[in-house]
């Protein structure tokens, strides 16, 4: 993996999803790109990061001539913006700086799961039109070169997680699609929040958008195939486990 641009919309705070890439990429990744407007924050991060030779540091998002990025990372920052149509335009600068993929994160809760699901809209829609259509109603002119500036216009885009397709979203009213994760909170966290507990459930939804088309089921007797690459390939179509699973005496129940 050659790049990695952090939150590069509403900005990359302390550097955490840096933190994150570093724990599970290590020495795959080559340069990391932390887009941050505030000086303070930027400042606070790299003493975190201190002796972190591989992160940058930008002010504002990186020219799509600069040649894009292997993962793009956006977390918890388009909750925040005004309207649906500013984060269109905002989701699609990003698509277009990402050679792979791109990453979205908000929190786990109705509203979030509702901008992550229209932002999954815009994606898919922009990405899949045929040919140049998919830039000929563009308004701007920076805009109406974000998906083929960087030969990509014509690559399309499937939903890497958490859904195994491109189809509308099946989730109905009063669900929304969200995950847990549970953290260790501080002494200062517990303090801070008057908290009892010592541990905090995080949830969140998310999407990861890669460029190119779903990999199809491939069955192959020619035994030169690698047996996890054949997995890997069934894997993409497999549904995706949505809630967390309810335990039952003798049996465990899956919403899929």
């Amino acid at each position: 993996m050659a790049k990695l641009f952090d939150e590069v919309l509403g900005g990359s705070g302390p550097g955490t999803a840096v933190w994150s890439a570093l724990e599970l990429w290590e020495d795959s990744l080559t340069e990391i790109t932390a887009v941050e407007p505030n000086p303070a924050m930027t400042k606070m991060a790299q003493h975190l990061l201190a002796g972190e030779p591989r992160v940058g540091w930008e002010k504002k998002l990186p020219p799509v001539a600069d040649g894009g990025a292997d993962v793009v990372i956006a977390s918890y920052v388009f909750s925040e913006m005004s309207g649906p149509g500013v984060r269109a335009k905002m989701v699609k600068r990003l698509w277009a700086r990402s050679n792979g993929v791109l990453v979205i994160i908000e929190p786990g809760t109705p509203k979030g799961f509702q901008v992550i699901k229209s932002l999954r809209n815009v994606l898919l829609s922009a990405a899949n039109k045929n040919q140049r259509r998919q830039v000929a109603s563009l308004p701007s002119s920076e805009e109406s070169t974000l998906l083929d500036a960087t030969h990509h216009a014509d690559d399309g885009a499937y939903v890497l997680a958490p859904c195994p397709h491109e189809q509308h979203c099946g989730m109905g009213e009063g669900s929304w699609c969200h995950f847990s994760q549970r953290h260790i909170r501080s002494r200062i966290q517990m303090h801070i929040k008057q908290a009892s507990k010592s541990y905090e459930d995080e949830k969140f939804s998310y999407l990861v958008l890669a460029r190119g088309h779903r990999p199809q089921m491939m069955v192959s007797e020619d035994p030169e195939i690698c047996e996890e690459e054949s997995l890997a390939r069934q894997a993409a179509l497999w549904p995706r486990v949505l809630r967390e699973p309810i335990k039952r005496s003798g049996h465990v129940v899956l919403d899929l």
